[in-house]
């Protein structure tokens, strides 16, 4: 008998093999593990990567080119310009019947140059309003960013919400789960009848959809959150809940008593910079009434190969350069009254603005009270779910008790535990309704930035 000796590659090959898939098993349960997220984290995430406030900035940086591109108005220009051509030409001597050519290089060069002196203060007119529409987006940009943390908070406290909702129906779940052991316990002891049971099997069923529908609620927000972020919605993140309890307190008994204060609305102060554009506007527009004047100035020279005065040098420098400089008026007499019409444009675009001021204004101040009234309102409320919540608890245990003695229905049993259910779900939504709310009031009166201070440790 022959022995088949195996080659040594042969016995480390299955090992290799394990190994590899072993590295990519636990490489990909690394890859998939979540980051943790916390509020703090989706703030700075979302001012770094949000798309509006992305696109808010690009609009303050067009703001600081116009600037600058309506200075270079006020600078000269400076034109430079060559030419080289060669010309051919033939001669014929009529009496000896001989032909000759020539051949003619020349090289011309010149520049020039002009600056305006007066247009009727258009430039300066043009320079002012482009500063004021800077500061409009610069103001604009800063009420962006106020948008993006009320936006950001809002949404991530819904998530944390969602997920607190699904704790409570998950436990909500398994208390339903152990009652229907002891109905069955019951049942098989000949202490409750079998409608009992199937009730409690449907309680369960149903529960288990509204479960369903929490943990889809939930990852709804996520993606929501993942959009203020500007990030991919399949993005593997892991909400991690704030100390309600902690932040709660930190709201302030004054809260609710917040006022209007326009200086406080960069929108606001944005819009009255814009009427400041447009004031500006009606001077660029007048300017048409105003003669201009400008300043120009030229220098050319050339040289020619044929001509018999020098060299280039001699052409080129010495003899053939010359200069102009000259003042251009122009005043205008009729424009077919073009003028007029943009004056009068011009004076109806500064009223829709001083209108959509005072429209701005009215609409904060009802943003303002608004927030006020859910504030208070929220205050209410709380107070108002954790009473109800102490009753469904102890009226809950009074129940089950007279349940389990046989002197209580399930039907009064099924009632009781739902409205412990919506006592809980009530609980803590009041809760973060409130802080929703005290963010929401805050944002209005343009004091999100201080608010955001009670998330600090």
């Amino acid at each position: 008998m022959k022995y088949n000796k195996k080659p040594i590659i042969q016995y480390i090959q299955k090992p290799l093999f394990l190994l590899m898939l072993l590295a990519l098993f636990f490489g990909k349960i690394y890859a998939q593990q979540p980051q943790r997220l916390t509020l703090g984290g989706a703030i700075q995430l979302a001012l770094s990567e949000n798309i509006d406030l992305k696109r808010s900035e690009n609009a303050m940086k067009s703001g600081k080119v116009s600037v600058k591109q309506a200075k270079a108005n006020f600078l000269p220009n400076l034109n430079v310009s060559a030419s080289v051509s060669r010309q051919y030409s033939k001669n014929i001597d009529l009496q000896s019947d001989e032909t000759s050519g020539q051949v003619n290089n020349s090289f011309s060069a010149g520049a020039s140059s002009g600056v305006n002196l007066f247009n009727g203060f258009s430039d300066v007119a043009s320079l002012k309003q482009s500063r004021f529409n800077l500061e409009t987006d610069e103001l604009d940009f800063e009420r962006s960013r106020q948008t993006t943390l009320f936006e950001t908070i809002s949404v991530f406290l819904q998530a944390v919400l969602d997920s607190e909702l699904i704790a409570i129906q998950n436990e909500n779940l398994d208390a339903q789960r152990k009652q229907l052991a002891l109905i069955q316990e019951f049942y098989n002891a000949g202490n409750r009848s079998l409608a009992d049971v199937l009730q409690q099997k449907a309680a369960i069923s149903q529960s288990e959809l509204q479960a369903l529908n929490t943990v889809r609620n939930y990852e709804i927000s996520k993606y929501q959150l993942m959009l203020v972020l500007g990030q991919s919605p399949a993005t593997a993140m892991e909400i991690v809940s704030p100390d309600i309890e902690r932040l709660l307190p930190k709201l302030g008994e004054n809260a609710g008593t917040a006022i209007f204060q326009p200086d406080n609305r960069p929108d606001l102060l944005a819009q009255r910079r814009q009427i400041d554009a447009s004031s500006q506007g009606i001077r660029i527009a007048k300017a048409g009434y105003f003669p201009t004047l400008s300043l120009s100035f030229s220098t050319n020279s050339n040289y020619r190969t044929l001509s018999n005065i020098g060299d280039f040098s001699d052409q080129f420098f010495d003899l053939n350069p010359s200069f102009s400089i000259g003042l251009q008026l122009s005043v205008p007499l009729f424009d077919r009254f073009r003028t007029r019409y943009s004056v009068q444009l011009a004076k109806i675009q500064l009223s829709n603005q001083q209108l959509a001021l005072k429209n701005l204004e009215l609409d904060a101040q009802l943003q303002v009270r608004q927030a006020r009234l859910n504030y208070q309102t929220a205050l209410k409320q709380r107070d108002v779910a954790r009473a109800q919540l102490a009753s469904a608890t102890e009226a809950l245990k009074a129940v089950e008790e007279r349940y389990n003695v046989g002197s209580s229905t399930f039907v009064e049993l099924s009632q009781v535990r739902a409205q412990m259910l919506s006592a809980q779900n009530d609980r803590i939504t009041a809760d973060y309704n409130l802080l929703l709310s005290f963010m929401s009031l805050q944002f209005s009166t343009g004091d999100i930035d201080a608010a955001i201070s009670i998330f600090d440790n």
